[in-house]
């Protein structure tokens, strides 16, 4: 007897999760234990099938299209609720945890411990494919990731104070860390099969943990002259920085220097932002009320120019007039607003996946 995961299409409830029930595979016909339709057993396990590949697309569009990285990452904890060996959803919520890291906090060590965990599930051969692309994924987050905080802690190749330099130090360790791990993951792969591919993203992977790890060796100047290099760190973790003799200091005006300690400032100093990646929702939501918007405002600016030629004669012609080049240009305006944020989108879309 094989069981699979089935879901009712007559139910009517709120909750999806009661929606779906396990059926025999192997028989002639099945019942819903809650409304008590009868099937025949591919037809409800298709209809889980999918479902499921609906809730995951819709995750995915959140993820790569920047819309909500926490709203993907509860997405695909959800899918794994209903089917928890589903590989997709599993690669899906490491690599949202990812993109919900920010300035202060990265979750770049939890990704490891998870990616230890179930690696099992990942080394499976019929999983390769997907887990080589959820590696490139990753490596390519960390990379952004770098290159986004970088600029958030440093301008004119000085850091703002000595905070940035040990959220520096302590976000750069770790990437590190993470992709040392994914490293060791590209070289188990390569045991399997010497593929040019995996080749060259070891022989990527390796440059840039070596240029990074060189940037951690480097010397950090700060915006008040003074010069900071690398000592070690204490029992407690705290990173222990060793300062050299003041040089000529950087004028750097708005940005207060223990502003990177508080999300707010009640002086109307710059305070450095906590969010990393780039957020679209709002690119989003207006992609999803431009076109409805412009299609009103169209319609509404022929009713006005079939008004304005009904009454060319009387007093309020001007007026008509101004009304339908109003209506039209908000139009044209919307129309424009909806290209440009669906092209937004795609573009950060394709850039991810």
């Amino acid at each position: 007897m094989a069981l699979k995961k089935a879901y009712c299409t007559h139910c009517h409830v709120s909750d999806e999760k009661e929606r779906i029930f396990e059926v025999n595979s192997d028989a002639e016909a099945c019942f819903c234990p809650r409304c008590m339709t009868q099937y025949i057993p591919s037809i409800p396990i298709k209809a889980f099938e999918l479902f499921i590949a609906k809730q995951i697309n819709q995750a995915d569009r959140n993820l790569f299209s920047a819309i909500g990285y926490y709203k993907s990452y509860l997405m695909y904890a959800r899918i794994l609720e209903l089917d928890p060996n589903n590989t997709h959803a599993l690669f899906g919520r490491l690599l949202a945890l990812i993109y919900m890291s920010t300035l202060r906090k990265t979750h770049f060590q939890n990704v490891g411990l998870l990616l230890n965990e179930e690696k099992d599930i990942f080394r499976k051969v019929s999983n390769e494919k997907l887990y080589i692309a959820f590696l490139h994924r990753v490596c390519y987050a960390l990379d952004e990731y770098f290159v986004l905080f970088r600029k958030k802690l440093i301008t004119h190749h000085y850091f703002y104070d000595i905070d940035c330099i040990k959220l520096y130090f302590k976000n750069l360790n770790s990437i590190q860390k993470l992709k040392t791990l994914i490293l060791k993951e590209y070289h188990f792969i390569q045991t399997r099969h010497d593929h040019p591919e995996i080749k060259l993203a070891i022989a990527s992977l390796e440059q840039s943990i070596s240029s990074q790890s060189e940037e951690m060796n480097k010397k950090w100047i700060t915006a008040d002259g003074y010069t900071y290099g690398y000592v070690g760190t204490s029992e407690s973790g705290d990173l222990l920085l060793g300062r050299s003799d003041k040089i000529n200091a950087v004028k750097i005006s708005r940005y207060h220097p223990k502003a990177l300690l508080h999300e707010r400032a009640e002086r109307k100093n710059k305070v450095i932002k906590d969010q990393v990646f780039p957020n679209f929702s709002y690119l989003y939501r207006l992609e999803k009320i431009s076109l409805p918007t412009m299609i009103v405002l169209f319609v509404l600016g022929i009713i006005s120019l079939m008004c304005t030629f009904a009454f060319q004669t009387t007093a309020f012609y001007q007026m008509l007039v101004i009304v339908t080049s109003v209506l039209f240009a908000g139009a044209i305006a919307f129309l424009g607003a909806y290209f440009f944020s669906l092209y937004r989108l795609v573009k950060r879309h394709r850039l991810i996946s």
